[in-house]
């Protein structure tokens, strides 16, 4: 390498510098990879480089950066601990654990490795490697916000809300400014109902952090939950003054829009979503809800169609999707959304509200192709789990009718109208099995006629 290409890199390099400063991370990136072309052996531009990556978030690329940095310095603690971060951010968490462990070959008091390999198998599903790294780190550090609100993700993945509630106010009460036990400890509230609960944590961060678009976002999606549609759509656009090319905040103004009925308010958010995330959950779906409403059914069974494709709906979203499906008469698609959820669940259990829908939901589609037995074995199910359900009730009267097992349709035809007397579904039914019960008791009263055949 010459002196000028030398010289030529470290303006490269200075320009860099000057450009991280100043938060141009792009700019910074383009200047540090134009300087490591002309020399790949300087330390420092590679961890500039994946600095600058982090600071966009594109985390593939830092971790190549940092993984070349280790080469030059494979001793280096603080580049292990961001390559196993951006690993866990990836989502490889067996190579983040390889990373963590390697920290602790280096240094074994290095107490923040154990902290986000508590996490990682967590992430992974190994709850019992989870907790047993929580407690080696506790004999290096009694008290640790991370390694609290790292296994309080593992409890609350196994459903131990109240374990993990504990833990996260044990991360809170060591370090109030935790940047997600706060949001995690609130979630946990709404999903038991504590609304309220969940809106002081929120305005308690927000007091801290009034730009937190994480925050906003989560509160948003509280407020939308809770029909407080305006004060939501308030919060969503204040995470769009920040960034405005959030994909989330123009999904849920859209369906806010689509609450209220605002077709074309809608269509416009959801279609900004899917220009900047073509593989944002829920945006079809709802676009397939505005065909619907429009009668425009063709395009709703298409929208519903590249719903389908996307990967990794949560449990709601594919109760939303399966719900959508049935009522376009898609029964066959809605099973295949539902057999993966309901499968897993023996392994990675669901809420109990949640199991008992999908059960209730493929139950019904798979009344609607025919096969009326695993209906109703779905719709038992569903039962057990929430014995009130009377839908449930509803799928397994029609089946025992369809079936002409009269005496069982009286049964749960009567078990709903207990609970709910008035619903006016329960009188349809009770007409409709009068008539079939009737209909099958003149058939029998009918003689069986032999053919007459002559010769």
């Amino acid at each position: 390498m010459s002196d000028a290409d030398w010289f030529s890199a470290e303006q490269f390099a200075e320009r860099a510098h000057e450009f991280y400063e100043a938060g141009h991370w792009d700019q910074a990136i383009e200047q540090l990879r134009r300087a490591i072309a002309i020399n790949p052996y300087q330390f420092e531009w590679h961890v500039g480089l994946a600095m600058s990556l982090d600071a966009t978030m594109r985390y593939d690329e830092a971790i190549a950066s940092y993984e070349q940095a280790i080469e030059l310095h494979e001793d280096d603690i603080n580049l292990h601990m961001h390559l196993g971060i951006d690993l866990g951010r990836t989502e490889q968490y067996e190579r983040a654990i390889a990373v963590f462990n390697r920290i602790n070959e280096i240094d074994p008091d290095c107490e923040h490795a154990y902290c986000h390999r508590v996490e990682a198998y967590a992430r992974l599903g190994d709850h019992d490697m989870a907790e047993q790294t929580f407690y080696l780190a506790r004999q290096l550090t009694e008290h640790c916000p991370r390694c609290y609100h790292a296994i309080a993700i593992s409890l609350a993945m196994r459903h131990q809300l109240d374990k993990a509630v504990w833990c996260w106010q044990q991360a809170l009460h060591h370090d109030p400014d935790h940047p997600d036990a706060p949001l995690h400890l609130a979630a946990v509230h709404a999903q038991r109902g504590q609304h309220e609960r969940a809106r002081q944590i929120f305005l308690r961060r927000l007091r801290r952090e009034p730009g937190d678009v994480r925050v906003l976002l989560q509160y948003g999606r509280l407020l939308q939950d809770t029909d407080q549609l305006h004060e939501a759509a308030e919060k969503f656009n204040r995470v769009l003054e920040m960034e405005p090319a959030f994909p989330d905040a123009h999904l849920h103004l859209g369906e806010i829009a689509l609450a209220q009925n605002k077709l074309e308010s809608a269509v416009a958010s959801l279609h900004m979503a899917l220009r900047l995330d073509p593989e944002i959950q829920g945006a079809h779906l709802r676009l397939a809800e505005v065909a619907r409403r429009r009668g425009q059914i063709p395009v709703a069974k298409r929208e519903l169609a590249m719903e389908c494709e996307l990967p990794d709906h949560d449990p709601g979203q594919v109760l939303d999707l399966s719900a959508a499906l049935i009522e376009l008469e898609q029964p066959r698609r809605a099973i295949d959304q539902l057999n993966p959820l309901l499968e897993n669940a023996r392994q990675d259990p669901i809420d109990i509200e949640t199991h008992a829908a999908a059960l209730l939901f493929r139950g019904a589609a798979s009344m609607m192709i025919g096969q009326i037995d695993q209906g109703i074995t779905d719709c038992r199910q569903s039962l057990r789990l929430l014995p009130r359900n009377t839908m449930a009730m509803h799928n397994l009267a029609v089946a025992y009718i369809e079936q002409r097992r009269y005496r069982w349709a009286r049964y749960w035809l009567h078990r709903a109208a207990t609970l709910t007397p008035d619903d006016p579904w329960i009188k349809q039914l009770r007409r409709r099995l009068r008539f079939a019960a009737l209909r099958n008791f003149f058939q029998k009263l009918i003689p069986h006629r032999t053919p007459h055949i002559t010769d």
